[in-house]
């Protein structure tokens, strides 16, 4: 009874939905097919923004600011080419278009007068059109002023004055300046530049660190709020969540992973050019060093260490908003890897180290936390700031297909044994009349097609 009203419901079904005609379905909502290109090339925007005025401020090399720029503007080609490609296509309008209505200033304000156009000066009475006036007064900010907006301080929560603002918008020759501004003692500033319908990034320097905000098209250009920090040479507030050291050797060389996290839990911004944000210690011997930071909701942006003093110390220059921090560097010392020295110069947390499941550390100070269960790496403690370790065996981290359970010929595993419930599969009765259902289906097709066609042909 179940396996016949379970059928009668599923050819129920399938005829209904053969005969429902075109022209009885609703009309879809147009979608915008170039939108999620839209999304990437406001990402890429900012990522220019960013690279631009780091550079400015003699934070990038020459080197690293072209290579890095030259790849994100062919990104950025290719996407504006996409865009364009797209919008070739007609979209269907999301709204009608409203009915011409009659153009102000055809009836006198004054008299009452009729009038078949516009007119200045009433015919009758002769006197203005203080309407006209009075809307174009009101509209006057609005066509004068196309951004503006508020700096606040939010290390005293109050506006900040005298804050030097760039409105910059990314095109296809760059970055482009398309105005600056300065806060008043309120903390207001405005653009009397027009973004258009192009996303856009307001810039702002203060105390010698950058902070941004982005315009995105289509959203309010008035009344946008701008945040900055004081800044502070002072590390009071900045602390070391994480440091995790990763080692891979091989027969030639071992890689090093280092990654630092620093967690500002203040409301200042911590900046020291002169000691760097951050320090590391380098083993002699290291090769290149690539470092990759990514600050507070920013993206991941590349930056170069320069000498701090000491012998194979190392520093990084770059601002440690309020929140969290990441620099992520990475280098490899050539030669058959027989032992790894290292130092902790961040005060606070504790050092985490990662080696592949067949490389084997030894070392004091050091105490083994477990396995990573999927890459079988080993996980160590380090308790001290300065570290010696000696490296046997070889290895890289990288995951794996899981091996069965069953050992070899398919034979139970180690939970069959223990007594523990087993899950059974048990396939529906339907399956026992599968064939039915299976013929039944083909023969409403079947049917479905025949009437397609010759509705088709009539």
């Amino acid at each position: 009874m179940i396996l016949a009203a379970a059928v009668l419901l599923t050819v129920g079904a399938i005829v209904f939905t053969l005969f429902i005609r075109t022209r009885d379905l609703p009309e879809p909502e147009p979608v915008s097919p170039w939108e999620h290109l839209e999304l990437r090339k406001a990402q890429i925007y900012e990522n220019l923004r960013d690279l631009q005025f780091e550079y400015r401020v003699g934070k990038l090399s020459d080197a690293d600011y072209q290579q890095t720029k030259v790849g994100l503007q062919t990104e950025l080609a290719g996407v504006l080419a996409e865009i364009d490609k797209l919008k070739g296509t007609p979209v269907p309008p999301l709204v009608a278009a409203k009915k011409a209505e009659p153009a102000p200033g055809t009836v006198c304000p004054h008299c009452g007068a009729k009038f078949p156009k516009a007119m200045k000066f009433c015919g009758e009475c002769g006197k203005g059109d203080d309407g006209m006036k009075t809307l174009l007064f009101l509209l006057a900010p609005v066509l004068m002023f196309a951004v503006d907006g508020v700096v606040t301080n939010q290390t005293t929560g109050k506006p900040q004055p005298n804050v030097i603002l760039q409105l910059i918008q990314p095109g296809q020759g760059g970055m482009q300046t398309l105005g600056t501004a300065k806060t008043d003692a309120a903390g207001k500033f405005t653009f009397t530049q027009s973004t258009g319908e192009n996303p856009a990034l307001i810039q702002a320097i203060y105390g010698g660190v950058t902070y941004t905000r982005m315009l995105q098209p289509g959203a309010p250009s008035t009344g946008v709020q701008v945040e900055v920090f004081d800044a502070t040479n002072k590390r009071d507030t900045v602390e070391l969540n994480q440091h995790m050291v990763l080692l891979q050797p091989s027969s030639s060389a071992l890689q090093v992973n280092e990654m630092f996290l620093l967690r500002n839990t203040g409301k200042t911004t911590f900046n020291d050019p002169a000691k760097g944000s951050l320090q590391f210690y380098a083993p002699a011997g290291h090769g290149d060093i690539r470092i990759t930071v990514s600050a507070p909701g920013g993206m991941p942006v590349q930056r170069t260490a320069t000498p701090a003093g000491a012998p194979n110390t190392l520093k990084i220059d770059f601002p440690v908003k309020p929140g969290e921090t990441r620099f992520d560097i990475v280098y490899s010392i050539d030669g058959p890897p027989g032992e790894f020295a290292g130092k902790r110069l961040v005060k606070g947390g504790e050092t985490r180290l990662v080696v592949p499941g067949t490389v084997s550390i030894e070392g004091a100070g050091i105490e083994q936390l477990g396995t990573e269960p999927q890459t079988q790496a080993k996980i160590f403690s380090v308790k001290a700031d300065t570290f010696n370790f000696k490296i046997s065996g070889t290895g890289s981290i990288a995951l794996e297909g899981g091996s069965g359970s069953g050992g070899e010929g398919g034979g139970q595993s180690a939970e069959d044994d223990e007594g523990r419930p087993q899950i059974q599969q048990s396939m529906p009765r339907l399956y026992d009349q599968l064939w039915l259902v299976l013929a039944l289906a083909a023969g409403v097709l079947a049917v479905g097609f025949i009437l397609l066609y010759r509705s088709n042909k009539a």
